[in-house]
């Protein structure tokens, strides 16, 4: 029996060496991703009701796409309330403009 459990803690000890060499390993020869500057806008009037779900997937959608620009959000006549969210998400968010249409050109450079 003390062979068995012998042999069990030298399997486990492996496994995790293996584990350690496996994970700095990925890290030193891991793919570089190119960073792209791109800039997302998401027009938003009226309540709004979609605006935290629409910030949420846009946030996603530059992750996966390894963009870095600005997340902006185009107030094209919320209203009061709306507007408070859209204050607490930039506030709480970083990357994250409330701006005005007009305002659109001036972000794209």
């Amino acid at each position: 029996m003390l062979e068995v459990q012998e042999a069990l803690v030298a399997f486990l000890a492996a496994v995790g060496v293996l584990s350690i060499v496996w994970g700095a390993a990925s890290l030193l020869f891991a793919e570089k991703k190119k960073t792209i500057r791109g800039i997302v806008a998401l027009p938003l009037s009226g309540a709004a009701e979609e605006m935290e779900y629409a910030v949420d997937q846009a946030v996603r959608l530059q992750r996966q796409l390894h963009c870095d620009g600005p997340l902006l959000l185009v107030d094209c006549g919320m209203d009061a309330e709306s507007l408070r969210r859209a204050a607490l998400l930039v506030r709480d968010r970083a990357g994250v403009k409330l701006i005005y249409p007009e305002e659109i050109e001036e972000q794209l450079y």
